[in-house]
């Protein structure tokens, strides 16, 4: 968002040209990620049809997704840096500033994670669960470990960045990853967390349950 706020700002200036390349790099390394990503659920939803949720075949398509993620940070890293230096102090400090108005990243903090009762009560209204297979399901849900909140890393990261990107001392790996492990580690978390999870649940549904599950995966966790 950085980068598309100083292309907006560098328009008709000599720069632009550069800010442009630099934000068609990245949004190619974004795409790239995303099409990883989506490997990972098309895979995911093709065994939950099957009704067999195997580690072993997914694996591949979960590494090709961290490295994709690894990938695109070393991207944005390098194109924070580059626009770091291309832009004066002041300048800097307008791009953050508009970043931190815009309405999209507002609404994304402002996101809250369901917790497990909804989360239940969600998947019985989705799958039709009946009487023994809810109480199965609460079962899996109440045993699952707590969820990593991606959106939060995310708006961290964001905040670091916009507090960060003005001053001289600005290093785009420290604001973006800080102390934190890096995304593609939580990425690899967020996938291996819904996999053990998808695996306890496939074996008590339905055939056509299983196509619900594996429908609802393809439209709504794909990017």
């Amino acid at each position: 968002m950085l980068v598309a706020y100083a292309q907006a700002q560098l328009v008709g200036a000599p720069r632009e040209t550069e800010v442009q390349w630099l934000a068609t790099d990245l949004d190619l390394a974004k795409a790239n990620k995303t099409t990883a990503w989506n490997a990972v659920w098309t895979e995911l939803a093709r065994e939950v049809r099957a009704g067999n949720v195997n580690f072993t075949e997914l694996r591949p398509y979960e590494d090709g997704a961290v490295a994709a993620s690894d990938a695109c940070v070393d991207k944005e890293v390098a194109t924070l840096d580059r626009l770091h230096d291309m832009l004066g102090q002041n300048e800097r400090g307008i791009v953050a500033l508009n970043v931190r108005n815009d309405q999209a990243v507002q609404l994304t903090a402002a996101e809250v994670t369901p917790g497990q009762a909804a989360h239940l009560v969600k998947l019985t209204k989705m799958l039709d669960l009946d009487v023994d297979q809810q109480r199965a399901v609460a079962s899996i849900v109440d045993a699952q470990p707590p969820k990593a909140d991606m959106k939060a890393d995310k708006d961290a990261r964001m905040a670091r960045v916009l507090d960060d990107f003005p001053l001289s001392t600005f290093n785009a790996r420290s604001s973006l990853i800080g102390s934190d492990s890096p995304p593609s580690a939580r990425l690899r978390e967020k996938i291996e967390h819904k996999a053990a999870f998808l695996a306890q649940l496939v074996p008590i549904l339905r055939p056509d349950q299983r196509e619900r599950l594996a429908v609802h995966i393809e439209s709504h966790e794909r990017q």
